[in-house]
C-alpha cells in the first residue's frame, strides 16, 4: 500500500523541466558522478566551495576566501610576508611606520615623479671635500627615493 501523505524532498516538477530540492532535501553526488552548471562541470571540492560561505564582500575572514567589495577594497588584511613584483617578487621590508612616514613626506615621493639628474658638485674656486661628500650623500638618497634620476 502506498503512503498518500509521503512528500519527496527531491523531485521533478510535473512538466519535468525543473528539479526541486525541498527544505530538508539533499542531493549527494557520489564518487564518479559530476555536477554541472550550464554544461560545465564543477570541479571544486565541497571544502573549496565552503571557503566563501559566511564571507562578506570587502571584509577579511580568517581561513576563508577573500572577496573584495564593489570598490575593489578589503577592510584590514594582516600580511606576514608582503612581496611585490613579478615572479617571486621582492619582499617589502619597511615597517608600516616607515611607509606611513614616506606617504606623509610630500607629493614628490608619493607620486613617484622623478626629476632630471642633478649632477655631483665639481669645480669652483674653493673645493670643500666634506661639503661635496655630504651633497653626494643627499643626491644618492634622493635617487634611492626616485626623486632624482640616477646618472
Amino acid at each position: 500500500m502506498v503512503d498518500a501523505t509521503y512528500q519527496p524532498k527531491v523531485y521533478m516538477t510535473e512538466n519535468g523541466d525543473k528539479q526541486v530540492i525541498a527544505s530538508g532535501g539533499v542531493v549527494d553526488v557520489e564518487s564518479g558522478g559530476s555536477l554541472k552548471l550550464a554544461g560545465t562541470a564543477i570541479t571544486a571540492t565541497a571544502a573549496e566551495v565552503n571557503k566563501t560561505a559566511g564571507v562578506t564582500a570587502g571584509t577579511v575572514t580568517a581561513s576563508k576566501a577573500l572577496v573584495v567589495g564593489a570598490n575593489k577594497n578589503l577592510d584590514v588584511l594582516a600580511v606576514a610576508d608582503l612581496k611585490l613584483g613579478a615572479g617571486a617578487g621582492t619582499s617589502v621590508t619597511a615597517t608600516a611606520a616607515e611607509i606611513n612616514k614616506l606617504a606623509s613626506s610630500g607629493a614628490i615621493v608619493a607620486s613617484g615623479t622623478a626629476h632630471v639628474h642633478v649632477t655631483d658638485p665639481t669645480g669652483g674656486a674653493t673645493a670643500d671635500a666634506e661639503a661635496r661628500t655630504a651633497i653626494n650623500a643627499i643626491l644618492a638618497a634622493l635617487e634611492a627615493f626616485g626623486i632624482n634620476l640616477s646618472s
